[in-house]
């Protein structure tokens, strides 16, 4: 059993696709604070903890599970895009039991849990191993996709994805979904160069993992100005590095055809005799799972507010809300 902790759902999504032929259980979580909660009740074998992150982040994390006492028994391994010479002493110095660069690679992931897990634990199957050395399954060869990606270094990108063609559409539509737009926008007009930092550290490294390497340098070195609080040099490159992510988006968005709207609010038509749930959730990446493990067996409409959900209420009264 591993906890994967991130405030970005794509790494998340990603570390578990990695591990979907396993028999590993991932549980994950967004913050340093949601990880705490976790770990009081749980036991994981290893917990793959990000540095940095909103709320709480990694190495205040792991402060807080020293003193409270939550992983005797459990590795710790962080997770960070600060891939410089000495960084990883320093993290082992500060505790953890080991350093894993993002974006994370199917092989390194591999490598860490075979380390660390109690090798009782461990069986390793021929398809695992290939997935290991990178070997690509023959159904998974063709360049259907990948030849419409001529702005992305598609290569890259797919040696984050077990170079699955279906995997790696997988995350572009995750990437499409988990548009930062906004959140950097508002920081920057703010001035918050703490919380910006944290917005453009993480585009760095989810640009990286799709193969938009040329933007991922330029998120790096708006992080590394935050980070000095350079405000001359963010004003100076911001909208720059803005505008070329709209397009990346616009480019992927055309280039695998992502309907505007995925999930959409039914308009109240009854002649569906299964249960009917409605599933209420500001997170597009939980409105997509809930509604493809629900889907087969129950009706289900997904709505991304309260507001949105009161609406739907008028027309409609499902057997079961859940509700954010």
């Amino acid at each position: 059993s591993i906890l994967a902790v991130d405030d970005n759902r794509m790494n998340l999504e990603l570390l578990r696709g990695m591990l979907k032929n396993t028999k590993i259980h991932v549980d994950t979580a967004n913050d340093g604070r949601e990880a705490l909660e976790k770990l009081r009740v749980n036991t994981y074998n290893i917990v793959f903890l990000d540095h940095m992150m909103p709320v709480m982040d990694g190495m205040v994390t792991l402060r807080h599970i020293k003193e409270e006492n939550l992983c005797k028994d459990t590795v710790i391994i962080v997770l960070t895009a600060n891939a410089v010479a000495g960084v990883k002493d320093e993290y082992l110095a500060a505790g953890f039991d080991g350093y894993l660069s993002k974006p994370v690679v199917s092989k390194q992931l591999y490598t860490a849990i075979k380390k660390h897990l109690p090798k009782e634990l461990i069986v390793v199957k021929e398809k695992q191993e290939a997935a290991e050395n990178n070997v690509a399954p023959e159904a998974e060869t063709t360049n259907t996709l990948v030849s419409k990606l001529a702005f992305l270094d598609t290569a890259t990108g797919m040696s984050y994805c077990m170079d699955s063609e279906e995997f790696y559409q997988e995350m572009l539509e995750a990437y499409i979904e988990s548009d930062k737009l906004e959140d950097i926008d508002t920081y920057y007009k703010a001035k918050d160069w703490k919380n910006y930092r944290i917005q453009v550290h993480a585009l760095k490294s989810t640009l990286l993992t799709i193969g938009a390497i040329n933007l991922s340098e330029h998120a790096r070195a708006l992080e590394t100005a935050a980070k000095k609080e350079d405000a001359d040099y963010i004003e100076a490159h911001n909208e720059e590095v803005v505008t070329e992510y709209k397009e990346i988006l616009a480019n992927i968005k055309a280039a695998i055809k992502v309907p505007e709207k995925e999930i959409e609010v039914s308009d109240g038509y009854a002649g569906d005799d299964k249960a009917h749930i409605l599933v209420v959730d500001d997170d597009i990446m939980n409105l997509k799972i809930a509604a493809k493990m629900l889907g087969e067996k129950f009706r289900v409409d997904c709505v991304e507010s309260g507001r949105a959900a009161l609406q739907f209420l008028e027309k409609e009264q499902p057997n079961l809300i859940l509700l954010d």
